[in-house]
């Protein structure tokens, strides 16, 4: 890519109280490549157990909510993306909390954008999958072989943020970032021009 090549930076989220993946992405339409440049893991329930352990006993998920939504503001603010996407929530009948999980996560996401004006783009596990891989049922092992093989999907690699080191949560918000370029950014940006 050329060195003032344009643009479009990208911040993909694979939500969760437990985990939460963060990655941002800078996307170069002309090449359509997908440079990843930072990414990272949001653990609100042990940061709000950690930092807030009275508050925790009393009222319990509750400050793992604002514990997400502080995160969110710290990562809108250093790495300003243009788009914010992030997996839809699923309903898994074998653990059918973690659906009320995800959707109160992704709401705590919705309300920091809200206030910052920006949208939240919500795109289903099994177009991500299917995107990625081929098949909408692909396991996270095959998701993150995915990335990391992906002739489109560049790492800025450092010794802080190794590639060796990728962990699931990290890959699938990367899954989300790739699939946004596909499927969406497209016809978005044909919009705007």
């Amino acid at each position: 890519m050329k060195r003032n090549e344009p643009f479009v930076s990208i911040m993909g989220i694979d939500p969760g109280l437990n985990a939460l993946g963060a990655s941002i992405g800078w996307y170069y339409p002309r090449v359509k490549k997908l440079v990843i440049r930072d990414h990272t893991v949001v653990s609100s329930n042990t940061l709000a157990r950690k930092d807030h352990r009275d508050e925790v006993k009393e009222y319990g998920s509750l400050i793992s909510l604002f514990t997400c939504e502080e995160a969110m503001e710290n990562l809108l603010t250093s790495w300003s993306p243009e788009f914010i996407v992030s997996e839809d929530a699923f309903y898994n009948p074998r653990m059918p909390n973690a659906f009320l999980s995800l959707k109160l996560c992704i709401n705590a996401i919705q309300r920091v954008l809200f206030r910052h004006e920006k949208a939240l783009y919500l795109i289903a596990p099994t177009i991500i999958k299917r995107t990625i891989f081929g098949s909408g049922t692909a396991n996270k092992a095959a998701v993150h072989a995915g990335i990391v093989n992906h002739d489109d999907i560049l790492f800025k690699d450092s010794k802080k943020k190794q590639l060796s080191k990728l962990v699931e949560h990290e890959s699938d918000s990367i899954a989300v970032c790739y699939t946004f370029t596909q499927l969406y950014l497209p016809d978005i940006l044909l919009l705007k021009n």
